[in-house]
This record gives structure tokens, C-alpha cells and sequence, in this order.
């Protein structure tokens, strides 16, 4: 009987959460980069930024698109706010990436060419 009810005690403390997709879990322990540029802007620069800005938008669309279809299927409202479900680490990665876009924006907006650069690393580094 104290068998039995210690299994029932290791099922329960264990719980249904599944560990989180790779992607999922690389996206949510990735660091976004803030960063000063140094450098002055010129004609060369703009149209390299526009550059930048244009494919990190177009990245981050795609993983953002590709995480909801991949596991944003029959999500249950209850597994949304439950830190242990997959369904929470993946919103969780979509507000990072979220955050990303809007520096990706900032970035943009600034003119900055070592911060657009470094979104574009983060990101290639989610694709790899």
C-alpha cells in the first residue's frame, strides 16, 4: 500500500509538463542586444541599415509564424498561464521576439548599424 501511494505521490509532484522545444528554449535564454553606435551615418550606412532592419524583420516574422503553427494548436486557456505547459514557453518566446522587433525598430530608427547587426547575429543564431 505505501508503494502504491508513493508512486501516486512521484506521478503527481512530477506532473504532465513537457520540456519545451529546443527552439523554444533558445529563443527564451537569448539576451537582447542594446548597443551605442559609434559610427556616422552615410549614404553606404543607410541603405546597409535599411538592409539589416528589412531581413531581421522578415527573420523574426518567420520564426514568430513558425513557433505558432508548430505549437499554438488547441492551446487551452488554462495551459496559457501555466508556467510548466509548453504553451506558456512559447508565448514567452513570442514576447522575446516581440522585444527583438522593437529593437529591430529602434535600432532602425536611430540609424544604428552595430545595433541592427547584432539583432541580425541573435536571430541567425535561432535559425542555425
Amino acid at each position: 500500500m505505501r508503494a502504491l501511494y508513493l508512486l501516486l505521490i512521484i506521478g503527481t509532484l512530477s506532473g504532465c509538463s513537457s520540456s519545451p522545444p529546443e527552439k523554444v528554449t533558445k529563443i527564451n535564454k537569448m539576451v537582447i542586444p542594446v548597443v551605442q553606435d559609434k559610427s556616422s551615418s552615410t549614404l553606404n550606412s543607410n541603405s546597409r541599415s535599411l538592409s539589416l532592419y528589412q531581413e531581421n524583420q522578415l527573420q523574426i516574422e518567420i520564426i514568430a509564424n513558425s513557433l505558432k503553427s508548430d505549437y499554438l494548436h488547441d492551446v487551452k486557456r488554462n495551459e496559457m498561464f501555466d508556467v510548466h505547459s509548453q504553451a506558456f514557453q512559447v508565448y514567452a518566446s513570442l514576447s522575446k521576439l516581440e522585444q527583438m522587433q522593437q529593437m529591430n525598430n529602434f535600432y532602425y530608427k536611430e540609424h544604428n548599424q552595430t545595433g541592427l547587426l547584432s539583432i541580425n547575429q541573435s536571430v541567425n543564431s535561432l535559425i542555425e
